[in-house]
């Protein structure tokens, strides 16, 4: 079942959006009806949303365990080892390590994080490959994550995320300078996202 958007946020989605030439790969049917400045999204995935708390000793490595038949190599298991402590600085060292060969392992190692701490740190690893059709999920997905404010990580990511999902990568440095703007995309992107995926039971999904 399709969610309308008010005329307003719609406009804006028009305006801002319409021109973009990525979404995710599953998004289904994506149209625009510039007469009524409605926007219609089908997006037929489910929906786990993921709490925002420190993770303990056990469960980190209960983590790693389950994310051995991955077949991570070893500087990216250490970059994911980073992504549970959430050690910035380190993940910042460890993004150099990660290749396109490794994208696919980490996301699918961003699926396995339970809190938005862990993904965020996952998604920031990917930056630098986001065009993948396996990162495109993780970047719709990672808009939802509680923001932290114009200096942190989240931000970084959430530029990343908005500019791959843009197809247009140069655009990441508009959202790193202005923080509103970015939120106010992320807003938009995952409240279409997340209302078409809760919808997504219904008769008229996919």
């Amino acid at each position: 079942m399709a969610d309308e958007l008010d005329s307003q946020r719609a406009a804006v989605l028009l305006r801002d959006v319409a021109s973009w030439t990525t979404f995710p790969p599953t998004a289904g049917v994506i149209r625009f009806s510039s007469a009524d400045s409605k926007v219609l999204i089908f997006l037929p995935i489910p929906h786990d949303p993921v709490t925002d708390r420190t993770l303990n000793g056990a469960e980190k490595r209960a983590i790693l365990e389950a994310l051995e038949p991955i077949g991570l190599r070893d500087e990216v298991r250490t970059a994911l080892i980073f992504a549970l402590e959430n050690d910035e600085q380190e993940l910042e060292l460890s993004r150099n390590d990660v290749t396109a060969h490794d994208v696919e392992p980490l996301a699918r190692a961003y699926w396995m994080m339970p809190t938005w701490t862990q993904r965020v740190a996952v998604a920031y690893l990917l930056q630098d490959h986001g065009d993948a059709a396996t990162a495109i999920d993780v970047w719709s997905d990672v808009l939802s994550a509680p923001a932290r404010g114009p200096d942190s990580v989240r931000h970084i990511v959430t530029a990343a995320a908005l500019a791959w999902l843009r197809g247009d990568i140069a655009s990441m440095d508009r959202y790193l300078d202005d923080y509103e703007l970015a939120r106010a995309h992320a807003r938009i992107l995952s409240q279409i996202l997340g209302t078409t995926r809760r919808d997504a039971t219904g008769p008229d999904a996919g």
